[in-house]
């Protein structure tokens, strides 16, 4: 009954059907991003993956970021399969958690690592300070110094999921702090890439 009242739709193109992502929004593999670190990202952000994520982080929807974990969880598990010991979300601040209800990154990396059949290890914190977005690349460097700090020893080879890859300045933060006494490989999954020369 509800059904023919609030018909389900896309979270990306809000076309009607019955999953969070119809087909046409759903990505099909893994691609790799530019750059040294070895990081792979599941479609554009100006993609319907991009426009269902949004919803999920600034609505905020936490039945939406659930529901796109679970839908994607087999593809930003493919880059480290067979390759890796544990899966690391990406930290939020206190206050971005606070705010918004839920750690996205977490909520993403919880069905990566039954998938690849490897623990979770909330490894990393994330000290508050300004926002990301909007940044450059230089400036988004410097924004997270001394910022992401390692809470846990983690296994030699991690696989570390985020939501977002843009400028790789994050990424970058929290390998510095994962690689070198126990960590020796790490591999990068996130849902989306957003280009910041584009």
């Amino acid at each position: 009954m509800l059904q023919l009242i609030w018909p389900s739709r896309c979270a990306g193109c809000r076309a009607l059907q019955p999953h969070t992502l119809c087909p046409g929004c759903l990505p099909a593999a893994a691609t790799r991003a530019m750059g040294d670190m070895e990081a792979w990202y599941l479609e554009e952000y100006a993609s319907g993956l991009g426009r269902a994520l949004r919803r999920a982080k600034y609505l905020p929807d936490r039945g939406l970021a659930v529901r796109l974990a679970e839908s994607c969880a087999p593809l930003l598990a493919e880059p480290g399969r067979d390759r890796v010991d544990a899966v690391v979300p990406v930290p939020s601040t206190r206050r971005r958690r606070a705010r918004r209800g839920f750690e996205l990154a977490h909520i993403l990396a919880q069905p990566v690592a039954a998938v690849l059949g490897v623990p979770l290890v909330r490894a990393l914190r994330c000290r508050g300070g300004p926002p990301q977005a909007g940044l450059s690349g230089p400036a988004r460097q410097r924004n997270l110094v001394g910022r992401i700090r390692g809470t846990h020893t983690t296994p030699n080879r991690v696989l570390l999921v985020d939501d977002m890859y843009t400028t790789g300045a994050t990424v970058a933060a929290c390998a510095t702090e994962l690689l070198g006494c126990t960590t020796s490989e790490l591999v990068v999954a996130t849902l989306c890439i957003s280009r910041p020369d584009s």
